[in-house]
Order: C-alpha cells, then sequence, then structure tokens
C-alpha cells in the first residue's frame, strides 16, 4: 500500500464517455473509460497502480484500502468506525480488512525471502515528496515544498500517541534553542500536529508572509536555503556523531544546547527521532536514544587543568574566610579573579586592605570536558610573589 500524504498530485478524475461528454466519441468509435485530467493543490491522496489494479484483492478490499490511506495518521479504522461510516455492514467489512491483511503477509513475506527489507514510513514519505516535487517543477521550476520537522518520542510512556503536557516546554523548548544555535539564528518553530507511531510531533519554520500559501507547494515565502534546514542539517550531523559516539570537538558551539535536550529527554525516560523535510525534498535523519545520553554525559565530566600563574592587581573585595578579589587594572572591563586561600591564616597574615596593590602566586585549575569547552575555573593561592613579603601574625 502507499502511504497517506494530503500534498501529492491525485490520480486523475474519471467518467464514462457519454452524450454529455465534451470528448464525446462517436458511435462507430472505440468505446471505455475517458479521463478529464485536474490537477488539484489541497485536500488529495496518492494511490499507487500497484494497489487500484491489484490483480487479486476484490474491490470491495481495494476501495478500503483506498479510504484508509486518505486517513489522517491516528484515525481509528476498526469494523466498528468503519460499519458505521459505509453501508457494507460488519460482516463485508471484516472480510476486506482480512483481504488487506492476508496480502500485507504476502508481501512482507516475499520481501523476505528476495531478502529485501521493507523501508520505513519517513524514507517512503522522503520519496514521495521529491518525486511530487520534480513532477511540479516540469511546470513550475521555482516550486519547492513546504518544510516539516518530525520529532518521534519513544519510550515506555509515549506509546499511546499523545504528547503529555509536562513534556511540552520541557522537550519542545531544548529542540528549538538547539536549531537556532546550529543555525547561527533565531529559529522559531510552530506545532502543527501530533500523530501516533509511539508519539510523533509535527512542527514547521515560522516564516513572516505576506500572502497566503498553498499546503505543501509554495514559491515565495520561505528562502531556498533556509536558517532552519541549515541548523537542522547540523543538528542531525551532531546526534548521529553522539550515537556513534565520536568526535565532535567541531560541533563543539553546539554541545551545550544539545546537552540540555539530552537531560530533558532523559529525565522524563525519552528517546528522540528527529527528521527533517527539506524544501528541495531531502531529507535529514538522526536519534538520540540512551547511547547517545551516556556519551553526553561523559564527554561533560570534567577533567583538571592546572598551572601555575601570577596575578598582579589591587585588593577590591576580601573576607575573613580566606577570599580576596584582585582587579589587574584600573578600567572598569580590566579582568578581575576570585582568589582562594585554602588557609585563611595566610590571609591575615598579610594585613591586606582595600585598594593594596598586590601579587600572588596562584594555581590556575581548570575543569575541561572533552569536547574543549571550560566548565570551571578556581584560582588557587600559593605564596607571594617575589614583590610581595608576608607579615607575621601579632599574638591574639
Amino acid at each position: 500500500m502507499d502511504t497517506k500524504n494530503l500534498s501529492v498530485p491525485s490520480h486523475a478524475k474519471s467518467r464514462i464517455a457519454g452524450d454529455k461528454h465534451p470528448n464525446r466519441r462517436s458511435s462507430s468509435g472505440v468505446s471505455g473509460v475517458v479521463h478529464d485530467n485536474a490537477r488539484h493543490t489541497t485536500r488529495f491522496t496518492v494511490i499507487g497502480n500497484h494497489l487500484a489494479q491489484h490483480p487479486e484483492l476484490s474491490l470491495l478490499a481495494i476501495g478500503l484500502s483506498v479510504h484508509i490511506q486518505s486517513l489522517p495518521a491516528g484515525a481509528r479504522v476498526d469494523i466498528k468506525t468503519l460499519t458505521a461510516r459505509f453501508p457494507e455492514g460488519a460482516d463485508r467489512i471484516a472480510a476486506a480488512l482480512r483481504e488487506l491483511e492476508t496480502a500485507a503477509e504476502n508481501t512482507a513475506r516475499l520481501l523476505d525471502e528476495m531478502g529485501i527489507e521493507d523501508r520505513e514510513d519517513e524514507e517512503i514519505e522522503a520519496d514521495h515528496r521529491a518525486s511530487r516535487l520534480a513532477a511540479v517543477r516540469e511546470y513550475a521550476p521555482d516550486a519547492r515544498l513546504d518544510e516539516e520537522l518530525q520529532l518521534r518520542l519513544t519510550g515506555p510512556d509515549a506509546e499511546g500517541g499523545a504528547l503529555r503536557f509536562q513534556w511540552g516546554n520541557a522537550l519542545l523548548d531544548p529542540v528549538e534553542h538547539a536549531v537556532s544555535v546550529a543555525a547561527g539564528t533565531p529559529v522559531q518553530l510552530e506545532l502543527t500536529g501530533v500523530s501516533t507511531g509511539s508519539t510523533v510531533v509535527h512542527a514547521r519554520p515560522v516564516y513572516p508572509s505576506v500572502s497566503p500559501r498553498p499546503a505543501a507547494l509554495n514559491t515565495q515565502d520561505a528562502p531556498a536555503a533556509s536558517a532552519a534546514s541549515t541548523g537542522l542539517s547540523t543538528l542531525t550531523a551532531l546526534l548521529a556523531a553522539l550515537e556513534s559516539e565520536a568526535d565532535i570537538r567541531e560541533w563543539a558551539r553546539l554541545f551545550d544546547a544539545v546537552e540540555a535536550l539530552s537531560r530533558a529527554l532523559g529525565k522524563h525516560g525519552l528517546d528522540l527521532g528527529v527528521t527533517w523535510y527539506g524544501a528541495d525534498g531531502s531529507m535529514r535523519r538522526a536519534r538520540l536514544t540512551e547511547r547517545g545520553r551516556g556519551y553526553v554525559e561523559r564527554l561533560r565530566e570534567p577533567r583538571n587543568r592546572d598551572q601555575e600563574i601570577t596575578i598582579s592587581g589591587r585588593i577590591t573585595e576580601l573576607r575573613e574566610s580566606g577570599w580576596v578579589k584582585v582587579k589587574t587594572g584600573t578600567a572598569k572591563n580590566s579582568p578581575a579573579y576570585d582568589v582562594r586561600f585554602e588557609e585563611p591564616q595566610d590571609l591575615l597574615r598579610m594585613r591586606p586592605g582595600l585598594g593594596d596593590n598586590v601579587h600572588f602566586r596562584v594555581r590556575f585549575r581548570q575543569g575541561l570536558d572533552s569536547v574543549g569547552i571550560a566548565r570551571s575555573t578556581e584560582y588557587t593561592y600559593l605564596g607571594p610573589a617575589a614583590e610581595q613579603i608576608p607579615l607575621p601574625l601579632e599574638p591574639s
């Protein structure tokens, strides 16, 4: 069977030639079906001839299959629902459904015997989009498809095909932020629907528009290479690298945004599948599963790197607990360092005052993660530099 798609050119309308048909043939001509072809831009479904002209299925089974393909994702197609919709009755509809099930099983068995794997829905949809775009560009060379983002959430709580309120901003905001960071510019996404197959969230980029646009093909609104497309291309590449536990240092600027998304997924026990359908008919896919999230956590762990440096400047803040702020210049934006004394008595022994010039020898400890991002910095007092002489403490 084919996949339901509301934006694919439909099969031609057909009607039997008759007295009032504009292409009426003479009584001596060849009789038969005459097609009155009409193009559609909305509310239609593509059905392959392998189904419409199936050599073994009954007419009722073919018609029922066509009806099912035209329904939106998540629609009920049980016997009770179909019987309420059509006059054929439960027995005939049940028989037609059994025909379709048997045909599907036979097809799967044949593919298995041939060593051919059945393709996933996303791949089939991508082929439909590419074929549709190629056909439309025959008469509209500048046409392109609407962009679409699909987020497939899988996990114990996602099997019902519903989006829980608590998942909303907790998951969708990190996705939008990650796409924006990857694109290098803010990208706004909007929710267009939720369907089953675990929980599938459908979204699209928001673009300013001055005129209404058709449902699936347009030649005006989104740029040829949109920011969302650029961002999703980079994001899916990073997610694929995380799943394969590869080197991701080239995406270091994006790591924090993806790490936030990974934490949100882990909190709710969910895996994420990302599918991006581009305006040019292309498709990009990636996943972030428990394996990828575990790799993110390992990359996030800092490793300390120590070096000894000298800090010279004036004291602007100090505390008896063993903490002092040293500013290295007089300008407002001059660097300032928070120096910690492991032994507060070392600070008291120097009898410092606000505004005093000091020269400290300190241990500069930087916590770097595996991506090269500094996660923590610490300055610990080691002793005076050559210019600073410690004073003995007065007896108490």
